[in-house]
């Protein structure tokens, strides 16, 4: 279970900049839209939190999604401030408040990784790493979506997530794509996004083919879909006379969709996230 620093709350409204796209349609040129005006790539706000209680096992990093953008400096700028207009937290909340632009080493020497824009340590011991990820626009979302739309208009967003253990480290990472999240303690875990999609029904979509591949190669031990799972749950308690759907039954949080377990006991997870989750979890609570 998650340890959040303080009770959730409805966040303040934000203000979307021009090119931000946290919820919009898919981009529809007109026949006299010249096709190079569509964005090559989005850049996705990160919020990853490091947990360092809620495990005797190392540590554990949960990923967020704060806000989408086609204009990387709008996206870093968005970067910079969003632990204050997206969460209503301010630097005297952490005992550490770190923008990468104040931190006195080389870049080399700076410690979060190369993505990370702001580390910030909470008295509660959580730390807060702020970053942007790059993914190409196979969305075609348009350059112009900063407009708010309704709850079904929300970008969902397909997070892959792979934790392995201390051996596996080298040989697993070798050659991959640089990863949104790792945590280097007893494990390795890394985390993905594999795309975002509008509406809902697209992200389930892609969520089930990020690890079929594998599944179909015979690579996992245990195999879990959330919706087969329930109704495998359900013919199993129909036997017995119950319902198969209490609450609590699918182990693997309300926001996973698939659940595997590799052969050498890797766990992988894949998980819809969107950006007012985020919110309503990692808000500060403001009275």
């Amino acid at each position: 279970m998650e340890e959040d620093i303080s009770p959730t709350s409805t966040p303040s409204p934000m203000t979307a900049s021009p090119s931000m796209i946290n919820t919009t349609k898919p981009f529809d040129p007109k026949p006299d839209q010249e096709e190079e005006k569509l964005p090559e790539n989005l850049y996705h706000t990160t919020l990853t939190v490091i947990d360092h209680h809620s495990r005797t096992c190392g540590t554990t990093r949960h990923p967020y999604i704060l806000g989408t953008h086609t204009d990387l400096s709008s996206a870093k700028e968005f970067a910079l401030s969003c632990l204050q207009s997206s969460l209503n937290y301010s630097p005297a909340d952490f005992t550490t408040y770190l923008p990468r632009s104040s931190f006195q080493g080389s870049e080399e020497d700076w410690p979060h990784g190369p993505n990370c824009l702001v580390y910030a340590l909470h008295p509660c011991g959580q730390e807060f790493l702020i970053g942007l990820y790059e993914t190409p626009n196979d969305s075609r979302f348009g350059p112009a979506a900063g407009r708010l739309g309704g709850e079904g208009d929300e970008l969902h967003y397909v997070l892959s997530t792979k934790h392995i253990y201390a051996q596996d480290r080298d040989q697993e990472n070798g050659g991959r794509r640089k990863s949104l999240m790792e945590d280097r303690g007893r494990g390795f875990q890394t985390t993905e996004i594999e795309g975002c999609f509008v509406p809902r029904e697209k992200a389930l979509e892609r969520a089930r083919e990020v690890l079929r591949w594998q599944k179909e190669r015979g690579e996992f031990a245990q195999y879990d879909e959330r919706e087969e799972f329930f109704s495998r749950v359900d013919w199993e308690e129909g036997k017995k006379g119950g319902t198969g759907k209490e609450e609590g039954s699918w182990p693997f949080g309300d926001e996973v969709v698939v659940h595997a377990v590799g052969q050498r006991g890797e766990n992988f997870e894949v998980a819809i996230k969107t950006v007012s989750a985020a919110r309503r979890r990692r808000s500060k609570c403001v009275f």
